[in-house]
């Protein structure tokens, strides 16, 4: 499906963006809104649903032309032009699936395109960005509306900003989205239509961050409606009376439940459906905003598909069942690759087909090898060093086996590195050290000078001890637990002996993010922009599992954590040079080295690759296409215009 920005009611002005000379992305971005920017013919023709029309006729509602904005977005369909109506049926597991409706309401300022290579034009009609890549200014689209009627202008980012982002009772800890070596960007408003974000250093990351999942992703809050639950506003004693009267404890509690749209029926929004109850309702509700400012080609005003329902069930099997028993038309949250088999068995009766999305899983079972264990074992931290010793235990994984096992044979073993086929990249490097070689890996052991062993047959470490691993495994869930097992019986091939300590994820999580374990196992991600995701790749926090201190350090600006030196220190300042650099070619070169390094000295050792996001899509629910990317910045399927899916009567 491609995607149009078009003028309706054009004057015959062109939009565009301001070319800033040598930066290669801003003149890629200038190249596709000059071909978007055509206008169509002067007073094309609008329409609407007729569900809008009746209330247009009754008064209830102004005319669809009154509801637009002068420059509202035009949306190519995928396979064809859509028909109004029909109510769409999916499951939800209440609040821990708000995300799957963040994901159906994905427009944020600017949004990814359907390839994933660049941000393009969302909210923001068009953008320029300075000559030193510190100035983003942003061109709204005039007379777009709140699904109240309300106008929607540039207050409502300011409201965001000073009165919640500012504010240190809503937000503590500042976003990191919004922040470039410690120091928060400044917004401010131009005008009613005009945004500028500051930095004080070329920030190369921030538009694919303002089309990705921030606060921002469904749009700014409406503070038309907000303010009245804002001390800043309204008078303290009446905020508190609300607040009790709420059953609420804070004015705090009481404002994020009052913002959520997931949660509030009464918040407005500028999404494509707009909730008509809460989570916890036995069945979630959700109906078309009448203000919606995209239209199709042919100036069909968007969404096609009047109703939302998602009924609320308490397990992954009811799920499953509601699956097969065709009373899902498109869903793929909570659609278990694991279940795939059984899907596929039931398409018939079911009515359905099943679409396989590319996820940005870089690693299932992925073993993390602790680069900061001195404090604790220096003897042990001296090996976990040396990338001789990490090569060897990769070579000593049987990945075969471990996918034949537990990943119904369908996954391949990898290394934790982007996706090849990415745009960050580099073939060869997914499997370097994937080929189970026991004679290369005992060999690179023995030239370690870990020759001697004990009379149980294990190798001895220099000080004399026995070579013993402690594997802690993530749980719940069973899938780390039983790679790891597998992993340690292929190790003791190597003569080192590993026993398996499964824990909970909330003690694994402290204990990784301490530097407390030598060797761990979860999963790993950043397959499609590590630079959006970047603990992966850079210590840039302590969640960086295979170096935690160093991400301690880099997170605290050195007051805390180990500095990183070497190897590892040249990709700190890779990510420091790639996260202030507005050229995107440098950008992609500086990425790829970090790629490379990784690749050679595997810090992580990759086992194999992720299975597919499987989307379940009933015959009649048109215009998904059958092949995408799943990512979190991504926020698929939001990135393929849901407004334009329709029932194929």
């Amino acid at each position: 499906m491609d995607e149009a920005i078009v003028i309706f009611r054009a004057k015959g002005n062109r939009m565009g963006v301001g070319l800033n000379k040598g930066f290669q992305i801003i003149a890629s971005l200038i190249a596709v809104l000059f071909a978007w920017g055509i206008p169509l013919a002067n007073e094309q023709r609008l329409t609407e649903s007729p569900l809008l029309r009746e209330q247009v006729d009754q008064g209830v509602l102004p005319p669809v032309e009154e509801r637009l904005p002068t420059v509202p977005a035009v949306v190519t369909p995928h396979e064809e032009l859509g028909q109004y109506g029909g109510t769409w049926r999916r499951v939800h597991m209440g609040m821990p699936d708000e995300a799957g409706w963040m994901r159906l309401t994905y427009d944020p300022l600017l949004r990814w395109s359907l390839d994933y290579t660049k941000p393009i034009p969302n909210v923001a009609k068009s953008w320029e960005v300075s000559e030193d890549g510190r100035q983003f200014t942003f061109h709204l689209r005039e007379e777009m509306k709140w699904s109240d009627g309300h106008p929607f202008t540039t207050r409502d980012y300011m409201f965001w900003y000073n009165e919640i982002i500012l504010n240190d009772d809503l937000f503590p800890v500042k976003p990191n989205w919004l922040t470039l070596e410690g120091d928060l960007g400044v917004i401010e408003a131009l005008d009613d239509h005009t945004l500028r974000f500051s930095f004080t250093k070329p920030n190369g990351v921030i538009l694919q961050w303002l089309a990705s999942w921030t606060e921002l992703v469904s749009g700014p809050p409406p503070s038309h409606y907000l303010k009245q639950f804002h001390p800043s506003f309204v008078d303290q004693d009446s905020l508190d009376a609300v607040v009790k009267l709420e059953g609420y404890d804070t004015w705090m509690a009481l404002y994020e439940m009052k913002s959520n749209p997931f949660l509030n029926p009464d918040r407005p929004v500028i999404c494509a459906w707009q909730a008509k109850t809460g989570a916890d309702a036995s069945i979630f509700i959700a109906e078309r905003n009448p203000y919606y400012w995209k239209v199709d080609p042919v100036g069909k005003q968007l969404p096609y598909i009047d109703r939302i329902e998602m009924t609320l069930v308490q397990s992954g099997e009811t799920v499953t069942l509601k699956a097969i028993a065709g009373q899902i038309d498109m869903q793929s949250r909570r659609i278990l690759f694991e279940n795939y088999p059984l899907l596929m068995e039931h398409r018939e009766e079911g009515d359905y087909r099943i679409f396989r999305w590319k996820p940005a899983t870089t690693g299932q079972g992925t073993i993390y090898l602790n680069q900061n264990y001195s404090h604790v074992d220096p003897v042990m931290a001296k090996l976990l060093e040396n990338v001789k010793f990490r090569r060897a235990l990769s070579l000593g994984v049987n990945r075969k086996q471990i996918i034949d096992l537990f990943f119904m044979g369908v996954s391949k073993g990898r290394q934790v590195v982007p996706l090849v086929n990415s745009l960050y990249g580099v073939p060869g490097t997914d499997t370097l050290y994937t080929s189970h070689d026991l004679k290369l890996a005992n060999r690179l052991l023995d030239e370690l000078g870990l020759t001697k062993r004990d009379g149980a047959g294990f190798r001895l470490r220099p000080d004399g001890e026995r070579l013993k691993f402690t594997i802690a495994a993530f749980t719940p869930g069973t899938q780390y637990v039983d790679v790891s097992e597998l992993v340690a019986i292929h190790w003791r091939d190597l003569g080192i002996q590993s026993t398996v300590k499964p824990e909970d994820v909330a003690l694994w999580v402290v204990r990784a993010t301490a530097g407390e374990h030598h060797v761990s196992v979860y999963g790993a991600s950043g397959g499609f922009r590590p630079l959006m995701d970047p603990v992966w790749f850079f210590p840039s926090a302590t969640t960086a599992y295979w170096a935690p201190l160093h991400g301690l350090w880099y997170s605290t600006d050195g007051r805390a954590g180990d500095k990183p030196t070497g190897k590892i220190g040249r990709i700190v300042d890779i990510y420091k040079e790639a996260m202030t650099t507005v050229d995107e070619l440098r950008q992609i070169e500086l990425v790829k080295e970090a790629v490379e390094l990784h690749a050679e000295n595997l810090w992580r050792i990759g086992v194999c690759s992720g299975f597919d996001a499987l989307f379940l899509v009933k015959n009649n629910f048109r215009n998904v296409p059958e092949v995408s990317f799943s990512d979190n910045p991504l926020l698929s399927p939001g990135h393929t215009h849901p407004e334009q899916y329709f029932f194929k009567k």
